[in-house]
């Protein structure tokens, strides 16, 4: 597969006419190409690579000699996943991501035989892409001047910000660029509306650009956004009630964005400094993508599920803490068992006694999901967990009563309600049953 370098997203297309090897052994491969050129290593270069084995497509009701359609969806947070689907129809899926190995020298990663038997778990990102610089391509910084200039905060504005970052993310003086960029907010003291503005366009920018710049490239860059990052958390960004809206949300995200260990501590004063004011639940989605599981992130996340004041909140602090306990976290970030347990709990009594939204049922069903997940790694949860998982679909909930106004939701919710007990035993799992888990995992990946 080629891809465009510069390829906008998110974007989606459907190729059609592919055919499955005629075996049920073996493995197939998917490589993806990035650049100008019209054939592989001609003018691109490999970008990302993916084996699985036949087999597990087998098991998805896409049989050998299948004819499929392949669809493919570029994320927003520019994540290649694609869908293999049968021609004739639409019921029977096989998705995966393509991700980018470390090193390309490097085997891929490969979906064992015995898939059969276990659940491939979606992997949680802790490591951040890089792009390598585009000889030909420079920017020159009056872009960047003209565009605070005339920003309006509206539409076509932050699609000339976006594809101005594309672009400096991958210009041979990005380095330069980034360094103008944080003399804007060093020297910024947002007095005014146009530093202000200029303070919203680098914190944007820089949020972006360091995620395409391997760390150790731009070290010290990087660490003086970190500390201008930290220096707002800590002091100035909460006394400033008349703060712009996206200026306050990008420094509350940038830490999530960029994979910055170390930050729970701030994020976590900065939030209960604000939780009040409903423009607090920004701070949310940042310890889910780059927290530690420990005693004090976990705990403020359980604490924002119990108890949080707005709905958002909530939701945001399901999604975060079913992406901090999920074993498809790196090594080193897994969760303890007993906190696995201890958030299963938590979910499963909001959604026996409290919870009547559905839009946050169904959340907390994706955080449950997660941690039962578990079970397909071959660690096993306490009998009452157990017990209580396996009763779910048969339990009547306080939510049930408020399902039937939202359809769509209610469609999405009782299936995946029955989906929750495959995951004790993922053996028993049909098929098609496999896929849904799989494709109902795979959410917490996404941004």
């Amino acid at each position: 597969m080629l891809v465009a370098q510069g390829q906008k997203y998110p974007y989606r297309t459907v190729l059609s006419g592919l055919k499955l090897p005629d075996t049920s052994s073996g493995y197939l491969s998917f490589k993806v190409w990035v650049g100008m050129g019209m054939k592989p290593n001609h003018n691109t270069t490999l970008q990302r690579l993916r084996q699985v084995a036949i087999e597990e497509i087998n098991a998805a009701n896409l049989p050998p000699n299948c004819t499929l359609n392949l669809e493919v969806e570029y994320t927003f947070d520019e994540r290649l996943l694609l869908t293999l689907t049968p021609k004739e129809s639409s019921e029977a899926r096989f998705k995966l991501e393509v991700a980018s190995p470390a090193g390309l020298d490097k085997p891929p990663s490969i979906v064992s035989r015995q898939g059969i038997n276990k659940l491939s778990i979606p992997s949680i990102p802790r490591l951040r892409k890089g792009k390598p610089i585009t000889e030909i391509v420079r920017v020159n910084f009056n872009q960047w001047e003209a565009l605070a200039n005339s920003f309006n905060n509206h539409g076509p504005a932050h699609q000339k910000r976006r594809e101005l970052e594309k672009t400096t993310a991958i210009a041979k003086n990005r380095l330069s660029i980034i360094g103008e960029l944080l003399r804007w907010l060093e020297m910024s003291g947002m007095v005014n509306s146009l530093s202000e503005t200029k303070a919203l366009l680098a914190v944007m920018a820089l949020s972006t650009i360091f995620q395409s710049i391997d760390s150790t490239e731009a070290n010290n860059l990087e660490k003086r956004f970190q500390q201008w990052i930290k220096s707002n958390l800590t002091n100035g960004l909460l006394i400033r009630n008349n703060l712009k809206h996206a200026l306050y949300e990008s420094i509350a995200q940038a830490p999530g964005k960029l994979f910055w260990p170390g930050f729970d501590l701030e994020i976590i004063k900065a939030f209960n400094s604000d939780k009040h004011k409903k423009r607090s639940q920004s701070f949310i989605n940042s310890p889910g993508k780059c927290g530690q599981p420990s005693q004090t992130t976990l705990t403020f996340l359980y604490d924002a599920i119990a108890n949080g004041q707005h709905l958002g909140e909530r939701i945001k602090a399901a999604w975060a803490l079913g992406r901090l306990i999920s074993p498809g976290q790196p090594e080193r970030w897994q969760a303890e068992q007993t906190d696995v347990e201890k958030a299963a709990k938590l979910v499963l009594n909001k959604l026996d006694y409290r919870r009547t939204d559905p839009r946050e049922t169904l959340w907390l069903l994706s955080c449950l999901s997660q941690c039962v997940a578990w079970h397909t790694t071959g660690v096993t949860l306490g009998q009452e967990i157990c017990d209580r998982v396996r009763m779910l679909p048969e339990t009547i909930l306080v939510v049930d009563s408020q399902l039937p106004k939202y359809p769509a939701i209610k469609r999405n919710f009782d299936r995946r309600r029955s989906l929750l007990p495959k995951l004790l035993n993922i053996s028993g799992a049909s098929s098609e049953e496999r896929s849904q888990i799989k494709e109902w995992l795979l959410e917490v990946v996404k941004e």
